[in-house]
């Protein structure tokens, strides 16, 4: 999350977006981690206004793009956890940073 050069789609882009996926991987050790990060992070560079809401639209856009890749290379995907199934949690996650800004 350079500011300059979004890494995680390779382009110029919201440094924020960068947030959905590592928010994911760290709430597999549990909310209490990917809350800590997310504190930790907006301490180090504040978020603006409105990123809970961002958050949730790139948090779609990587659950996309993580399914779609699965599914291409025919990896870890359960074809009967329907889509919205699979991404909720993961969108969910955004009320972390609702509790964040309220605190």
């Amino acid at each position: 999350m350079s500011g300059i050069f979004d890494w995680m789609t390779a382009a110029s882009g919201d440094t924020e977006q960068d947030l959905s996926r590592i928010t994911t991987d760290l709430a597999r050790y549990g909310e209490d981690v990917a809350r800590s990060f997310l504190e930790a992070y907006s301490q180090a560079r504040p978020l603006r206004e409105g990123a809970s809401d961002r958050f949730r639209l790139y948090m779609l856009l990587d659950r996309l793009w993580v399914r779609e890749y699965a599914r291409r290379h025919q990896a870890w995907i359960d074809e009967k956890v329907r889509f919205r199934d699979y991404a909720r949690a993961s969108i969910d996650l955004s009320r972390l940073l609702s509790q964040q800004h309220r605190a």
